[in-house]
């Protein structure tokens, strides 16, 4: 019996490399012989006690370990029954004409005792007789089919029959058999519940029309408008994310919307909650433009008690070139302000933090590149106003150049400010601005020039926006798991 076993493959180059190293050996002996005859025939005798070691070896082993192959592979078909006959899906196996011929546990189980070996399969699944049976051997047939109030994806193949041989220790072939038919069950009820559950539900399509939406436009002032729309389309997309809804924008004050059924029509409603989050959201503003007026104040009665009339003309020319150079900054975090509104209302956090990121780098460029401006135009800017020979040139060039320092740090406040009203968080917004624009600016413009005199003006506003920063920084910090811009 021995005798019949060979091995073949990479296995039996295994087992020949004793025999392959004595031949090499060997004629390393020859060769060694030829050169020095001596070390030859001690090289000689070397050599065939290793051959006689590696026979005595090779011999002696070669029926163990022709026995544990044999063991492991009855092993290994053994194991290849088990997992097959419990694999997780229903599985049969039939002949040309639908009768079962062997089947798994998991197919027992859907069937019941009844689908024993000699059944035809279309006794219990009338769909699945032998003219739905797949015809060639690479194009299974699938099909739907119900059993028993479930629902299964039936796919069948052909497999010849020499594919099966491997397995004939599970299967009693028959003479004359060419084929066989395999069919495999996947239970998809479930799925299919799902499928019909979406496709009975309805749908709303409709059309939001904003009433006055040009009248309330001109109402406000031009750097604002962006800001406005963008809070408007922010509520919007807000409203359809949480009912599971799409919209799309037609007009400027006209949106297209598809929603699920359970939309409706109420009478209006008068909501304080609502009123007083939307006035406290657009608090920030209104704070802006209640100190400038007393600021500006403070700034020329000050300069009028330590100048005259000429400190009161420079103080206007450097706060006519604050308005030329932040409006930069005020152009860009009111275009980017519906950018970020838009995509937060939408929950797409990953647009919203590679937004934020090019902000703050373009923020950072730009607030050295306006200050480097301020500080080399100060006086074409003051120039245009005043003659350079009179007091209020002299002034006014002095103090534009401490003046320019608040813009390294103004651009990131104006920002802040900006992108926490696009969230609708209208309480940290008019912080960062009432902080900015008036309660640090008119200490400092109580305090500095007593100690300073006219140097205190004009560093009073660099040093509001400095203090300003690190609230700005904080609120950045400690918001963006909330907003999840970073």
């Amino acid at each position: 019996m021995k005798k019949d076993v060979h091995l073949k493959g990479m296995l039996r180059l295994y087992m020949q490399w004793p025999a392959i190293m004595s031949i090499l050996l060997i004629a390393m002996n020859l060769w060694i012989y030829s050169v020095d005859k001596r070390a030859g025939v001690i090289m000689s005798l070397f050599v065939a006690v290793y051959i006689v070691i590696v026979g005595v070896l090779y011999f002696y082993n070669k029926s163990i370990i022709f026995s544990d192959l044999v063991d492991f592979a009855a092993q290994y078909g053994s194991v290849q029954n088990v997992l097959l006959k419990e694999l997780q899906f229903p599985y049969a196996i039939l002949l040309e004409d639908g009768q079962i011929i062997w089947n798994n546990t998991c197919f027992s189980e859907v069937f019941g005792s009844e689908a024993k070996t000699g059944t035809y399969l279309s006794k219990y699944i009338q769909e699945l007789n032998r003219s739905v049976f797949p015809k060639e051997k690479d194009k299974p047939i699938e099909k739907e089919v119900s059993y028993n109030g479930r629902d299964y994806r039936a796919i069948l193949s052909k497999v010849p029959v020499q594919d099966l041989q491997e397995a004939e220790n599970i299967l009693q072939m028959r003479k004359g058999r060419e084929y066989f038919v395999t069919v495999t069950l996947s239970d998809v009820t479930e799925m299919n519940e799902y499928i019909r559950a979406n496709e009975e539900q309805k749908l709303v399509a409709g059309l939001i029309y904003i009433d006055n939406y040009d009248e309330v436009m001109e109402s406000v002032e031009e750097v604002r408008q962006s800001l406005l729309v963008a809070l408007i389309d922010r509520k919007i997309n807000q409203y359809m994310s949480v009912n599971d809804g799409i919209v799309k924008k037609l007009e400027k004050d006209k949106y297209f919307f598809v929603i699920k059924k359970g939309l409706y029509f109420v009478r209006p409603v008068f909501r304080r909650t609502v009123l007083l989050e939307s006035c406290g959201n657009g608090s920030s503003e209104m704070v802006s433009n209640l100190s400038m007026a007393i600021v500006t104040f403070l700034f020329n009665l000050t300069m009028l008690r330590l100048l005259g009339e000429d400190g009161v003309a420079a103080i206007t020319i450097v706060l006519y070139g604050q308005f030329l150079f932040t409006s930069m900054y005020l152009g860009f975090s009111m275009g980017v302000a519906p950018v970020f509104s838009f995509n937060y209302g939408d929950k797409n956090y990953d647009q919203l933090k590679r937004i934020y990121k090019i902000c703050m780098y373009f923020i950072t460029v730009s607030s050295i590149v306006i200050l480097v401006m301020a500080l080399v135009f100060a006086e074409p800017i003051v120039g245009i106003f005043s003659g350079r020979d009179s007091r209020t040139y002299e002034i006014a060039a002095d103090g534009f150049f401490l003046f320019s320092f608040n813009y390294i740090f103004a651009g990131i406040n104006i920002f802040a400010s900006a992108m926490f009203t696009a969230f609708g968080d209208g309480k940290r917004s008019a912080i960062i601005s009432f902080c900015r624009t008036f309660i640090f600016i008119v200490v400092s413009i109580l305090v500095l020039p007593l100690v300073m005199g006219v140097t205190g003006v004009w560093l009073s506003v660099p040093l509001a926006e400095f203090v300003t920063l690190f609230i700005s920084i904080g609120y950045f910090k400690s918001q963006h798991k909330k907003y999840h811009y970073a």
